[in-house]
């Protein structure tokens, strides 16, 4: 699974990219973030290569990104 994190000036998205053997992991990040902070544009794509990304502005994109990685940390423990 890879997060990482695009800024576009006063826009920004993190981009979550995963493969089918990870799909729920996927899922379970994605859902738990939409609860979190849900002002955000979700986008998922793919089937075998899932393709996530959540558009909002920088300052919260920012708080996403390190949400995202925390999230993962405690679904991996």
């Amino acid at each position: 699974m890879n997060i990482s994190f695009e800024s576009h000036g006063s826009a920004a998205s993190v981009v979550i990219t995963s493969s089918l053997f990870e799909c729920r992991k996927h899922q379970h990040i994605v859902d738990a973030l939409k609860f979190k902070v849900p002002e955000m544009t979700v986008t998922t794509r793919g089937c075998f290569w899932i393709r996530t990304t959540l558009a909002t502005t920088y300052l919260t994109a920012r708080r996403v990104y390190d949400m995202a990685h925390q999230e993962y940390n405690q679904c991996s423990s």
